[in-house]
């Protein structure tokens, strides 16, 4: 049984699949479109106070941008003419879904501060991490 009824909001899942239908057919249309950018710039700054202390500062400036339709709401009309919930349908052994555009624009900037020390107690050499991370998303 085909778990995606008419009220679905997600396409049908790929072990959902009718016998015979392909996943290069299933959830690809001939219209689909996708744009996506990516950018990051990086930057890592350390210093070693000693051999058991040190300091590490990380910076990440991250652009990205997204233009695409995608699929929601999904069904199959199985060979008899129904859907999974026993309504009739007229497009016999097809998927059928809903299709809606998407742009989304964001950047990121990512800040993280660690510091490392050594230190003992009694016959245990203990490494320990104190870590701060910062991030803002626009």
């Amino acid at each position: 049984m085909i778990n995606c009824g008419v009220n679905s909001d997600r396409v049908l899942a790929y072990y959902d699949l009718p016998k015979g239908v392909s996943i290069k057919t299933a959830y690809a249309h001939p219209d689909d479109y996708v744009k996506g950018n990516f950018n990051s710039l990086r930057s890592v700054m350390g210093y070693e106070f000693d051999h058991t202390r040190s300091i590490k500062l990380t910076n990440m400036y991250r652009k990205a941008n997204q233009n695409f339709d995608h699929f929601y709401a999904g069904n199959y009309c199985n060979l008899d003419g129904k859907l999974s919930n026993g309504n009739l349908c007229n497009y016999k052994g097809k998927l059928k879904f809903r299709r809606s555009w998407q742009e989304t624009w964001n950047k990121t900037y990512s800040n993280t501060l660690d510091l490392v020390g050594k230190f003992d107690t009694s016959s245990i050499i203990d490494d320990m991490l104190i870590g701060v991370e910062y991030n803002i998303e626009k």
